[in-house]
């Protein structure tokens, strides 16, 4: 027996839920209800620390442009200012 069962059977004396540790009802909460909170709360920082922003882009709502050029041919060019569809973090700084 290790040290922690030891310390738990000491326990019983006082709180017979504390020598076998699977009877108690905070380790059924615990197993049922806390750890695959913690897993799946764990998952998701993971998830979220791999996003990148600058991945993203959402639809044109601050009126974003990019300039367009157009070739006529031997060296002659025009740039026109077109409206974006979409935007992404870069457009806004």
């Amino acid at each position: 027996m290790d040290r922690w069962g030891r310390f738990f059977c000491f326990l019983e004396a006082r709180e017979p839920s504390l020598c076998c540790p699977k009877r108690s009802r905070k380790y059924r909460v615990d197993r049922t209800i806390d750890q695959p909170f913690y897993e799946d709360f764990d998952a998701f920082v993971e998830a979220m620390g791999d996003l990148t922003p600058s991945n993203y882009t959402t639809k044109n709502r601050i009126g974003a442009t990019e300039v367009k050029v157009a070739y006529a041919g031997y060296g002659q060019q025009q740039t026109f200012e077109v409206p974006k569809t979409e935007v992404s973090i870069e457009d806004i700084s």
